[in-house]
């Protein structure tokens, strides 16, 4: 009896022999030989996530204000190598929320203060931070910090 199968080794569809022995996994002896000793590969996943779900507990609360507000704006928006929080088009404003512990707000913390968790100290956190801002103001970008703490 034939059925219809689909190769193992390149998706085609192929009709075989239901009672054949061993069961015909691929179309052709050439298929067959191409895929001897090689893994079939593996289905491609799909992001089952949205941006949002990505936002870290500040950037959400920003998040929400923006909505509340009605302000059209863009997350994680990309400016060449960079990817920046919140975009607003309608005033070419980019808008970095900063969370006090991972960027080492100045009000809780001294310059020398070693965070472990980024191997640097507040200082070195403070100037990656203002040379990535003057980065993206020197393209044409209104920049806004928005610190933890602050928001509401």
């Amino acid at each position: 009896m034939l059925v219809e199968k689909i190769c193992k080794g390149c998706g085609k569809t192929f009709k075989a022999d239901n009672n054949h022995r061993p069961i015909q996994v691929y179309h052709s002896r050439h298929c067959a030989s191409r895929n001897v000793n090689r893994k079939p590969p593996k289905p491609k996943k799909k992001k089952s996530y949205l941006i949002i779900d990505k936002l870290t507990g500040p950037e959400r609360k920003y998040y929400n204000q923006l909505i509340e507000e009605n302000i059209d704006f863009e997350i994680q928006y990309k400016i060449k190598r960079y990817k920046v929080d919140f975009y607003i088009p309608k005033e070419n404003k980019v808008i970095e929320v900063y969370g006090d512990y991972w960027h080492c707000n100045p009000k809780k913390y001294d310059p020398d203060y070693y965070n472990s968790s980024l191997e640097k100290t507040a200082r070195k956190t403070w100037e990656y931070d203002k040379k990535r801002l003057e980065k993206i103001q020197s393209l044409g970008y209104e920049v806004e910090v928005i610190w933890e703490s602050d928001i509401t």
